[in-house]
């Protein structure tokens, strides 16, 4: 944004007094704060306990993370989930429970909405915007430490030793 939306004053960047970047109007006071892009990241599991991997040819070899996507506007994050995996993986899915929500320090501008879902159908096969597709066991050293996968699988990995 270049002009402020009281005034029409050129706008200047800062950091607020809670340490947060925005936009002000010098003239008027106006501040904006950009908004974060939601996505959802989606933790699929097999019923043999197996997890569902997506890989970019961008990543690192030997780098995997759990199914992701933008949410578009007017979509609920729910049925963007369910869609993802369809169109990244080929599998059919059903949401087991919301997880959490996660802002990646590496990507401060997305406010990551997690969910965990089981695999109820399909054959596993890269679609849309993975280049392969895995189901292996639970292992976080494929995942970026600190990534929302991360922390997906990990609670998983969790969740599993103590059944």
């Amino acid at each position: 944004m270049k002009h402020c939306g009281q005034c029409g004053a050129e706008l200047a960047e800062g950091i607020d007094e809670h340490a947060a970047a925005h936009q002000f109007c010098s003239s008027c006071g106006w501040r904006w704060y950009s908004p974060p892009t939601p996505v959802v990241l989606v933790l699929v599991t097999t019923p043999g306990r197996q997890v569902v991997y997506c890989r970019k040819n961008h990543q690192p070899p030997g780098r995997w993370s759990v199914v992701s996507g933008f949410i578009p506007r007017g979509e609920p994050a729910e049925l963007t989930a369910l869609r993802e995996v369809k169109e990244e993986t080929n599998l059919d899915a059903e949401i087991v429970h919301f997880a959490d929500t996660h802002v990646f320090q590496l990507l401060p501008d997305q406010l990551v909405i997690a969910y965990h879902a089981r695999v109820i159908g399909g054959d596993p096969r890269a679609g849309d915007d993975v280049d392969h597709v895995e189901v292996a066991p639970p292992d976080v050293s494929r995942l970026f430490p600190g990534s929302t996968s991360f922390a997906l699988v990990s609670r998983y990995i969790e969740g599993c030793c103590a059944e």
